[in-house]
This record gives C-alpha cells, structure tokens and sequence, in this order.
C-alpha cells in the first residue's frame, strides 16, 4: 500500500510519501519526504518540473531533478496495512479487520469505527477537508480526521461493498 501526502499537491508543501512494505519484519509503514535538490537534509519538494517515483526492492526511486526521496520515520503496525490515505497530519490504515488513524509527528494511534471493519479495506482522503471516506461492507462513513470520530454528513451506502472508491 502507498499514499502521497496532500502537501504534495499544494504549492510550496512538502511532499511525502507512505509506504507499507509487503513482508516487512517487523511490519511498519515506512515514511518518505522528497530531498532538496542540493540533496541536504529533510526539505520541502523544489517548485516546478515533474516528479516522479518507482517503488523497487523496498526503495523509493526519484526522476528527474537531482531530487531523491529519503526515508524520515518508520511506524510499526501490529498486522499488514492493506490500504492507506493521508490526510493533514494523520494516515488513515486499513488493516484486514480494523481501521487506525495514525498521527505522522507522534505515532499516537487511534481505533477508527471499532467492530465494523470489512474484510476487504476501502479509504478515500476527501481533498481541501479534514475527512476520510472509511468503508465498512456495504456502507461509507465520513470520518473527522480531527475527532477520529464519524462526521456530520450522512453515510453513503451501496448494493455490494466496493472494491475501490475514487474522486474526480
């Protein structure tokens, strides 16, 4: 599982990455940010030029710009994190019967929607709010990332569970 942080996509935000590496031990999400292109140090993505980066033999792989992408943090998790979304300053993980929202900064972890995990994860961060799209079988709840509690807006509910959710 991979997500890319919503400063990547806002003018001058630093952009990072989060991983779950398949057979990992012990299991952990493996944090990236994106290196100046002088290549000192933890630094905000250069603006300009297109980035881009290939996932090979457990390492992130930068294109272009003498920028490279270096791992900052890694977090331990206590089962495979099957999908993952990032919102301001948490990652939402789906786990096979669960889902945490993990604080990047702290570690800290919260249990989202105890006892309604699905067996198969769906997540989607709503870009420009602090709310993540959580699928629990046939139903979606707008969860508050700020809460890490179900938020004002009604459920979406389909006729199967999906098997992935999208935003145009």
């Amino acid at each position: 599982a991979l997500c890319v942080s919503e400063g990547a996509s806002s003018s001058g935000g630093t952009c990072r990455v989060c991983v779950a590496l398949r057979g990992s031990k012990p299991l952990r999400l493996v944090l990236y940010e994106l290196s100046a292109p002088s290549g000192g140090g933890r630094a905000g993505a250069a603006a300009g030029g297109r980035r881009s980066l290939g996932l090979g033999s457990g390492l992130l792989r930068q294109g272009g710009g003498g920028q490279r992408w270096l791992p900052y943090k890694s977090l331990l998790t206590p089962e495979p994190a099957l999908v993952l979304a990032w919102g301001a300053e948490e990652i939402c993980v789906g786990y096979a019967a669960q889902y945490s929202l993990v604080h990047d900064a702290t570690g800290d972890v919260v249990e989202l929607l105890p006892g309604e995990a699905g067996v198969n994860p769906v997540l989607l961060h709503l870009p420009g709010c602090e709310e993540v799209l959580v699928a629990t079988g046939r139903v979606a709840t707008f969860v508050d990332l700020r809460s890490a509690g179900a938020a004002a807006r009604s459920p979406l509910a389909w006729e199967a569970p999906p098997l992935a959710l999208a935003l145009s």
